[in-house]
């Protein structure tokens, strides 16, 4: 939308926004209270950075094969760079963002209210499991869920800790993000590299249509989380927090069973889970056992008939060798069958890295490593039949609403990764027995 369609719209008169300084401009545009807390937001980010340094630093000192070089190629490398931001740093840039902003808010009014998290205000402390009642607005009860027939799915690593961004970077990446997902409408959203900036953001931009399950009491300062469309699946009991037992980054399983409807009318449970897995190369051993634990979760979900479905996906900076050794089952565990979801959809080449630095290059790393870190698994019930119907990458292009040093950068170093599948119930067989003897 152009700045002029914007002030039509809204009924404001053209003004040349360079000339204004960020305060007059927002006053200008009644936008006060969302600047307000942009401002207050961003003066958090570099606590977020200190934070994410130390715990860098306890890492290497954990592990002193990986110290030369903390993230290899082929994983994520990122300049932990500490720097203050100003309130009036790039104010400029912040001004063409607003048009941007206008046209999210058109379809989805921000809501002014700061829904807390809970989970800052207490010191952390890394119990085993964690249930919470972590919902942020009103899931549909049963009687109100429209009745699906195809399911589907976005999970996206939005890289709160890029070392690159400041205030006005963070909200340009955030919105893209938020838009891509008004844009798609998926019934289940994962996130992972959350922090209390951007959660903020994609409440005021997604609460309109979503409900925001986030991690419980995180001992770092950044979290996953799971948004789900209360339109189309309706939620039973408390969010679980799994904390893994061999993190060192603060990594854990979030997960939360819920229900849709087919067009049928039956319903179909349904076990959502997400994780950040342990990340750089050093840490595989780690990471093969927070999978196991995750593969485990799924089956345990559907070998229980707890659930006819089991979804777990995320940012895994997972390698191919390290799920051979996650898929292999422990002595007397029920044979449950877990779906790679690209696999299943044909291993679309132009869909498989979904972390790909010939392509973006937020990061600026040197040399051009690629991987599929970025993973979707399934697993359902002998009564169940899902169908992958497309798997495709999101985010592939860079925001139109911000610059650093001169180039537009991408939503995320990662791409998301989309899911629809269509699921039905298997029908009975009936034998007839009336002719046996």
């Amino acid at each position: 939308m152009s700045p002029d369609k914007v002030y039509r719209t809204y009924g404001r008169k053209p003004v040349t926004l360079v000339s204004l300084d960020l305060t007059q401009a927002v006053n200008r545009l009644d936008l006060w209270p969302l600047d307000a807390s942009l401002l207050h937001l961003g003066r958090g980010l570099e606590e977020v950075r200190k934070a994410r340094h130390e715990q860098w630093l306890r890492q290497k000192a954990a592990a002193p094969d990986a110290s030369s070089s903390v993230v290899e190629a082929g994983s994520r490398k990122r300049s932990l760079q500490e720097g203050r931001f100003s309130g009036k740093a790039r104010t400029s840039n912040y001004l063409t963002h607003i048009p941007a902003l206008f046209h999210i808010t058109r379809l989805c009014p921000l809501d002014t209210q700061e829904p807390s998290r809970g989970s800052h205000q207490e010191a952390p402390t890394l119990t085993k499991r964690m249930r919470v009642n972590a919902r942020d607005g009103s899931s549909s009860s049963k009687g109100n869920l429209s009745p699906i027939s195809t399911l589907k799915i976005l999970s996206w690593n939005v890289d709160g800790l890029d070392s690159h961004s400041d205030e006005i970077d963070m909200t340009a990446r955030t919105m893209s993000v938020a838009s891509h997902i008004i844009d798609h409408r998926p019934h289940i959203v994962l996130l992972q590299e959350l922090i209390d900036f951007n959660t903020t953001w994609f409440r005021r931009l997604l609460s309109k249509f979503y409900d925001f399950y986030i991690q419980s009491s995180p001992p770092l300062p950044y979290f996953v989380g799971i948004l789900i469309d209360r339109s189309a699946v309706a939620v039973h009991g408390p969010l679980v927090t799994d904390n893994f037992p061999n993190t060192k980054m603060g990594r854990a399983l979030v997960s939360l069973d819920g229900e849709v409807r087919l067009l049928s009318g039956a319903p179909v449970k349904v076990h959502i889970a997400t994780a950040h897995l342990e990340s750089t190369k050093s840490f595989g051993r780690a990471r093969v056992d927070q999978l196991k634990e995750s593969f485990s979760d799924m089956r345990r979900s559907v070998g229980h008939s707890k659930s006819h479905l089991a979804i777990f996906g995320g940012d895994l900076n997972i390698r191919d060798d390290e799920v051979r050794q996650a898929l292999l089952l422990p002595n007397g565990s029920k044979k449950v069958d877990i779906i790679d979801a690209w696999e299943a959809s044909g291993r679309p080449k132009d869909s498989e890295f979904t972390w790909d630095m010939r392509i973006n290059d937020n990061l600026g790393i040197k040399g051009k490593p690629k991987a599929r870190f970025d993973r979707l698994y399934l697993a359902n019930s002998d009564t169940m039949k899902v169908s992958p119907q497309g798997f495709r990458l999101t985010g592939t292009t860079r925001c139109d609403m911000d610059e650093v040093k001169g180039k537009k950068r991408f939503p995320s170093d990662h791409f998301g990764i989309q899911l629809e599948m269509k699921i039905e119930m298997k029908e009975e067989k009936v034998i007839d027995l009336s002719n046996d003897n």
